[in-house]
């Protein structure tokens, strides 16, 4: 199994940078384009983890469901690479927090700040939705939020 240590420290023109966040299935990463010298989100998922004929399809499914997408309150994939250990889905970088970093403290978040978010995080629902597709894993750590204050939601897998 590939282990965290032997991903590469770049892949085609993206150098990698602090990791972001990890999950059960995957870790992200930052990465700057060395063309365009923008900056973006890495997820990195080990080829090992994904060990069935339904984990690769799962897989398929979220990336095609999120490329399908066009809503500004849905995190884009701007490319899709693949080496021997790893699949590498470079999204946009929101460079914010988690919602759930946002109200982990109780108190911290007040109503009228809250608001905004739940506005917004309704209607890119009412859009996904709309799709024919449902979140399924709707939660505070997948809302992401932008230092304009915009969300974002990830993780559709």
């Amino acid at each position: 199994m590939a282990a965290w240590g032997d991903v590469p420290v770049f892949i085609g023109k993206y150098n990698f940078g602090q990791t972001l966040g990890r999950g059960a299935f995957s870790i992200v990463k930052s990465a700057q384009d060395t063309e365009r010298h923008l900056r973006y989100a890495v997820k990195i998922i080990p080829k090992s983890r994904i060990s069935s004929k339904e984990d690769m399809e799962r897989f398929e499914r979220e990336v095609a469901i999120v490329l399908k997408m066009n809503h500004p309150g849905i995190v884009r994939i701007h490319d899709f690479l693949v080496d021997q250990n790893y699949f590498y889905l470079v999204m946009e970088y929101c460079g914010g927090e988690t919602l759930l970093s946002k109200v982990g403290t109780p108190g911290e978040l007040h109503e009228e700040e809250a608001k905004p978010y739940f506005k917004q995080i309704i209607e890119t629902i009412v859009y996904v939705h709309d799709q024919g597709i449902a979140h399924r894993d709707l939660k505070l750590e997948n809302v992401l939020v932008d230092n304009e204050g915009h969300t974002k939601i990830i993780d559709f897998g």
